[in-house]
C-alpha cells in the first residue's frame, strides 16, 4: 500500500534503510519502479535482492524487455540456469518474451521448444515474437501448430493470426478468420488488424466497410483504427467520406491526435485540398517527421512547388530531422521548379544532407525519381 501513495525513489530509499530485506517489499517496491518507467532502479533492487523469488525474476526480465537489453537478460537468466528460482511456465514465458522483445529470436525459439509445458500464453508469446521480428510467416506456422496440438486461442492469438495473414497479403485468409470469430473475441485490437490489412493490401472499400461495422458494435475507434480509415479514403482519392471521419475524429476527441492529424493531412492532400492540409497543419500543435512530410509531398503533387520548398526550410530550422520521404517530396518539387538547372539545388543537398537509398549514393538515385535529374548523373 506504502508504494501506492508515495513516490518511487522515497519508497526505494525507505526500502535501503531496512536491515532485514524480506521478499514482499522488494517485489513490490520493483513492481512499482516499473511501473514508473524507473527501469535500472529496479534491476538494482533486484541485484541488491539476498535470494530473489520467481516473481522477482520475471519483474527483473520484464525490465530488461523495457530497456531492449539482452545482455542484462542473459545475466537474470544464467541466474535461472543455476537454480536460483525455479524455472516455472510463468519464469519461462517471461523469458522467452524478453529474448522475442530483444531481438534474440532463436533464443526465443529454444525456450519455447524446451518448455515441458505450454500454456496460451506460451503459444502467444511465440507468435508475437516472430511477428515483432518481420517473420510473420513463422509466426502463422506456430499459429497452426497451436491449432493441431488443440489448445484454444485466444483474442490475443487471433488478432496476431489476423495480423500475421494480413502481412504475408492472405487478405481471403484472414477475413475467414475475423468472420469465425465471436463478438468477445473481437476486440480493437483485431478490429483495427483487419480494417489496417486491408488498407495495406490496397482493399480499400474493404477497410470502410468494416468500419462501418465496427461503428455498430461495442468496440470503439482508436487513433490506430480512425489513421487507417482515413487512409483507405486517401487511396481511394474519396475526400466527402474523409471528411465525414474527420467529423468522426472530432466527435470522440481524436482531432488533436498526432496519428490521425498526420493521416488527416496526407487524405486532404491526395484529395487535391491542399488548403484544408494547410489550415490542418497550422492547426497542429506537435508536429512530427510524418506530418511535415504529408505537407511537403502534399504541395509538391499539387503543384505548389516553391511552397514545398520553403516548408522544406521551415523544417530544418525547426530542427525536425528529415528522412528519404522527405527528400523525395523536396527533389519532386525541383524537379518541377528546374532549380536543378541553376545548380541550386546539388549545393542544398551537398550542404544539408548525406543520403543512400538502397545502397545507391545520391547522385545515382536522383535519376530515379524525375527524368530532369538525369543531367546531374552525367
Amino acid at each position: 500500500m506504502f508504494t501506492r501513495r508515495a513516490t518511487t525513489r522515497l519508497a526505494r530509499q525507505l526500502l535501503d534503510e531496512t536491515f532485514q530485506r524480506t521478499q514482499l517489499p522488494c517485489n513490490s517496491t520493483m513492481a512499482s519502479l516499473i511501473s514508473h518507467g524507473h527501469f535500472e532502479e529496479a534491476l538494482q533492487c533486484f541485484i541488491d535482492m539476498p535470494k530473489p523469488c520467481a516473481r522477482a525474476h520475471v519483474q527483473a526480465l520484464n525490465a530488461c524487455s523495457s530497456l531492449s537489453n539482452p545482455w542484462l537478460g542473459r545475466q537474470v537468466h544464467a541466474r535461472l540456469v543455476h537454480g536460483l528460482a525455479p524455472m516455472n511456465p510463468f519464469v519461462l514465458n517471461a523469458l522467452l518474451g524478453m529474448y522475442a522483445k530483444c531481438g534474440g529470436i532463436k533464443a526465443a525459439r529454444q525456450i519455447f521448444d524446451e518448455m515441458p509445458q505450454r500454456n496460451v500464453v506460451s503459444w502467444n508469446a511465440m507468435i508475437a515474437a516472430y511477428l515483432k521480428n518481420s517473420l510473420p510467416r513463422e509466426s502463422l506456422n506456430v499459429f497452426l501448430e497451436m491449432k493441431k496440438y488443440r489448445v484454444q486461442p485466444d483474442a490475443i492469438t487471433l488478432s496476431s493470426a489476423l495480423t500475421a495473414y494480413l502481412r504475408l497479403g492472405f487478405v481471403m485468409e484472414a477475413s475467414d478468420l475475423f468472420d469465425g470469430m465471436t463478438e468477445n473475441e473481437r476486440d480493437g485490437v483485431s478490429w483495427t488488424a483487419m480494417i489496417s490489412g486491408y488498407v495495406q493490401n490496397g482493399v480499400y472499400g474493404q477497410a470502410l466497410k468494416l468500419f462501418v461495422k465496427m461503428l455498430g458494435s461495442s468496440v470503439r475507434p482508436d487513433s490506430f483504427t480512425l489513421s487507417s480509415v482515413v487512409s483507405a479514403c486517401a487511396g481511394l482519392a474519396c475526400v466527402e467520406i474523409g471528411k465525414a471521419i474527420h467529423a468522426q475524429a472530432m466527435a470522440i476527441g481524436f482531432q488533436s491526435d498526432l496519428l490521425v492529424s498526420s493521416a488527416l493531412l496526407n487524405m486532404y492532400a491526395k484529395c487535391g485540398e491542399v488548403g484544408d492540409s494547410w489550415v490542418l497543419f497550422e492547426l497542429m500543435r506537435v508536429r512530427n517527421v510524418v506530418s511535415w512530410n504529408a505537407m511537403i509531398t502534399g504541395f509538391a503533387q499539387n503543384g505548389r512547388d516553391m511552397d514545398a520548398i520553403v516548408l522544406y526550410e521551415k523544417m530544418l530550422q525547426s530542427h525536425i530531422k528529415p528522412d528519404d520521404i522527405t527528400f523525395v517530396g523536396v527533389l519532386s518539387a525541383c524537379g518541377h521548379e528546374r532549380l536543378l538547372d541553376e545548380g541550386l539545388r546539388l549545393d542544398f543537398m551537398n550542404k544539408r544532407i548525406t543520403f543512400e537509398s538502397g545502397g545507391q549514393t545520391l547522385r545515382e538515385w536522383l535519376p530515379s525519381v524525375d527524368p530532369i535529374f538525369e543531367v546531374v548523373a552525367n
